[in-house]
């Protein structure tokens, strides 16, 4: 843990990257970190714009699981410190223990070489997932955006809650109500 914390604050509990302080109803640019006043120090909100084609919200303020776990921290730090944020969500159907499992892959500008990067961060949690997997067809596309990223400190791990959006559902059809049996008024008794 105090890896962790020397890593994002340089050994303080202030966030190593700034995070401004704006006014509720200030227009803050896109994808840049942001927090209120009444929001922790370590805590940076983003505004991404809704991705192009996803309409339909399958979840929100959902927490990346293993996000911090060792196999996945070496990247989620990486992600942490870049910048130009974005995810990509790819289904994982062949999964031994989940067939409904979704990778959460982080996309980011280092912000030393300016280099783009990718690399799986975590996973959707298995709840959600098997939730997506009723409400969206198996093939179809998944999308999400960053709502908060969690610096660690002294008392939390790092951490990140997204939204997770599919495609334009089809409405349901509506079917005429059936005629009223004849010699009878529609609505009457």
């Amino acid at each position: 843990m105090t890896f962790l914390k020397n890593l994002f604050s340089g050994g303080s509990e202030r966030p190593w990257w700034p995070i401004p302080v704006v006014a509720a109803d200030a227009d803050h640019p896109e994808n840049q970190p942001f927090r209120y006043d009444h929001d922790e120090p370590h805590e940076a909100r983003l505004r991404q714009k809704r991705p192009d084609g996803f309409t339909t919200k399958l979840g929100y303020y959902e927490y990346v699981a293993g996000f911090a776990r060792p196999e996945y921290r070496r990247q989620s730090e990486a992600f942490m410190r870049g910048a130009d944020w974005r995810l990509e969500l790819v289904r994982d159907p062949g999964n031994r223990y989940d067939p409904n499992a979704v990778k959460v892959m982080g996309v980011w500008r280092d912000r030393h070489t300016g280099e783009t990067l990718r690399a799986q961060i975590g996973w959707i949690p298995r709840e959600r997932a098997a939730k997506i997997a009723g409400r969206a067809a198996p093939d179809a596309p998944l999308a999400a955006t960053i709502d908060r990223i969690f610096q660690p400190t002294g008392e939390s791990w790092l951490g990140l809650r997204i939204s997770i959006w599919g495609p334009r559902q089809p409405r349901a059809v509506r079917t005429p109500t059936s005629a009223a049996p004849s010699g009878q008024e529609q609505g009457g008794r």
